[in-house]
C-alpha cells in the first residue's frame, strides 16, 4: 500500500535530531555519497540555490499557512566553503529560530548553520539569513549542492518547525516518498520515519537526481518506481534505481525532459517506491512518491 503525505521531514531543534531516523539517514547518506563515487573535494558546488518554505514540508505537516523563500549562496574557498542565506517569510509570533539542516526530504537532520530570523510584523515580511557569511566544510557544501539540505523556521507554536524548504538548484522541483513497512502489501512491522527517497527534478538539465536513505539493517538488493496508488500492486517497475554497493541507500540520476510525462503526469501520488531485500523479495519498504514542489 502506498503511504506517505506530500510533506518532507520537519527538522527539529538541535537535540531533536538525534533520533533513530536521523542517525539512519546520516549513516545511509554517507554510504550513499561514497558508493556513488561522489567526492566533496574535486567537485565545485559554488552557486546559488533556492528553498521554498511551507508547512507541508514539515514532518508531520504543520498545517501552517505561512510561507517563505530563502536564497543559499555557496562560495568555494581554498579548503572549505562560505555560505550565506537570505530570504523572507510570513511566520508571526515571538521566539523564532531558524537553521540550515542537512537531510533529504522525508527525514530530519542535524543543524549545520544557525540563522538570524525576525518575525513578520503586520504586512511587513519577516527575514531569514546569516548575520555574516559562515564557513562550512566541503561535506556540508556537497549535501547542499546535491539537494540534501533544508531551511527550517521554528516558532513558539511549532517548536519542531513551522515551515521548511528543501534547498534546491533554482527552478528545480522535488518529489519525496516516505518509506515504511506499513505501506507494503501485505504490511510488515518495519517502522516509519527512518527511511525515505527524494527525487530532485531538473527538467532544464533533462535529469532527476535521486537519493534514497534507509538504516543499515536494510540490505537492499533493488529499488524501483511502480505505477499504482495506495494498496495497489504492479509487477513491472518503470524506473529502476541503482542501489549502493552496500545496500544501504540508492543514489544516481534518471533521464527526464522539459515535457517529460514523468514530470507532468505523476503529480497525484499514483506511483510508489518499493525497496526489496533478499529476505523480502516483494518489498520491505514502500511509500507513494509525491510531488512536493513543481519545477518552476
Amino acid at each position: 500500500a502506498g503511504g506517505g503525505t506530500g510533506g518532507s521531514a520537519g527538522g527539529g531543534m538541535a537535540d531533536a535530531g538525534m533520533d533513530a531516523g536521523v542517525d539512519a539517514g546520516q549513516d545511509a547518506g554517507q554510504d550513499a555519497g561514497t558508493d556513488a563515487g561522489i567526492d566533496a573535494g574535486p567537485a565545485d558546488y559554488s552557486g546559488t540555490y533556492t528553498a521554498r518554505l511551507n508547512g507541508a514540508q514539515e514532518l508531520p505537516p504543520s498545517g501552517s499557512a505561512a510561507e517563505g523563500t530563502a536564497t543559499v549562496t555557496l562560495t568555494r574557498n581554498a579548503s572549505d566553503y562560505s555560505v550565506s542565506v537570505s530570504g523572507t517569510h510570513s511566520v508571526t509570533g515571538s521566539n523564532l529560530s531558524a537553521h540550515l539542516h542537512t537531510a533529504i526530504g522525508g527525514l530530519s537532520g542535524n543543524v549545520e548553520v544557525s540563522l538570524n530570523v525576525t518575525a513578520q510584523i503586520a504586512l511587513v515580511p519577516g527575514t531569514v539569513g546569516t548575520l555574516v557569511a559562515q564557513t562550512i566544510t566541503n561535506q556540508v557544501a556537497q549535501e547542499i549542492g546535491l539537494g540534501r539540505a533544508y531551511v527550517n523556521i521554528h516558532s513558539q507554536g511549532f517548536s519542531g518547525g513551522e515551515i521548511r524548504g528543501q534547498v534546491l538548484p533554482s527552478g528545480a522541483g522535488l518529489m519525496t516518498a516516505l518509506l515504511s513497512g506499513a505501506d507494503q502489501v501485505p504490511a510488515n512491522g518495519y517502522p516509519a520515519g527512518v527511511a525515505a527517497l527524494q527525487l530532485v527534478l531538473r527538467p532544464d538539465a533533462g535529469l532527476g537526481l535521486y537519493t534514497g536513505l534507509w538504516p543499515q539493517d536494510v540490505d537492499a538488493v533493488a529499488a524501483h518506481i511502480h505505477q499504482g496508488g495506495p494498496g495497489a500492486s504492479t509487477a513491472s517497475p518503470f524506473v529502476n534505481f541503482t542501489v549502493n554497493g552496500d545496500g544501504h541507500g540508492a543514489t544516481g540520476t534518471i533521464d527526464i525532459g522539459p515535457s517529460s510525462a514523468f514530470v507532468t503526469g505523476n503529480t497525484d501520488g499514483g506511483i510508489y517506491v518499493n525497496v526489496h531485500t533478499s529476505d523480502a523479495g516483494s518489498g520491505l519498504l514502500r511509500g507513494q512518491l509525491i510531488q512536493v514542489l513543481a519545477p518552476n
